[in-house]
């Protein structure tokens, strides 16, 4: 995403935790929906900030490409070399926390980010999120089933970032052997699963022997080194 970087300010203030390698931008959510069909958009309802943090990831890698993932993700290995494209979350529903469309202007997402507008439903969970992909992605499987020029992208297979469902959290807070092999990545369900980890970080022989605690401690070192100091570094 270079072309963002060049177009946005970086951050004046960045906490000395962060590591090295990251790089904070400051980001002006109308410059960001300028030319979009965000651009007019009444964010409004219950969940009007959640529905601007769905809307600002599409813009983002619709105008300059890359990819996107939720900040509650643990990474196991580099994304870099999968296939543009979009993941399952279970059998049939695709998920929104994480998606790569290397070049700018993906048709699926300037189809989403129409869809998003003309059925806008601020007060209503995931409408604008995960469910958008899953109603986007299979009417163009439908499209394609029926010979139509579709262009749909690549499904990631479930194992690739959903390897544990919401439903399994408990998974991460016993001795569990997670099945991890074909994940790229983890997502750990912060806002679900927030209060536990909390709960168990303050126990220390218990957390570090924890599926989550073992993960973090080999794959988020830094975040792990802090959460040894205060639990409370965890996001609620």
């Amino acid at each position: 995403m270079s072309s963002f970087l060049q177009a946005t300010a970086p951050a004046t203030q960045i906490p000395s935790y962060i590591s090295e390698n990251t790089d904070i931008r400051n980001l002006n959510i109308t410059d960001e929906f300028y030319g979009t069909p965000f651009q007019n958009l009444e964010f409004n309802g219950t969940f009007w900030r959640q529905n601007i943090a769905n809307a600002l990831r599409l813009s983002v890698v619709y105008k300059y490409g890359g990819m996107y993932m939720d900040s509650d993700f643990i990474v196991l290995r580099s994304p870099d070399d999968i296939v543009d494209g979009i993941g399952l979350e279970s059998e049939t529903g695709y998920n929104n926390a994480a998606f790569k469309f290397k070049r700018p202007f993906a048709p699926f997402l300037d189809v989403c980010m129409h869809d998003f507008v003309d059925k806008y439903h601020g007060s209503s969970w995931g409408h604008q999120g995960p469910i958008l992909f899953t109603r986007i992605q299979h009417a163009c499987k439908q499209k394609e089933a029926s010979g139509e020029h579709a262009n749909c992208p690549s499904t990631w297979p479930r194992e690739s970032f959903y390897p544990i469902h919401h439903h399994n959290r408990s998974f991460f807070w016993g001795t569990h052997n997670l099945e991890l092999d074909g994940s790229i990545a983890l997502h750990v369900w912060n806002k679900l699963t927030v209060k536990d980890e909390r709960r168990i970080c303050g126990i220390p022989e218990e957390y570090n022997s924890s599926a989550i605690g073992i993960l973090r401690a080999v794959h988020c070192p830094k975040t792990f080194e802090l959460l040894q100091e205060k639990c409370m570094f965890l996001p609620g």
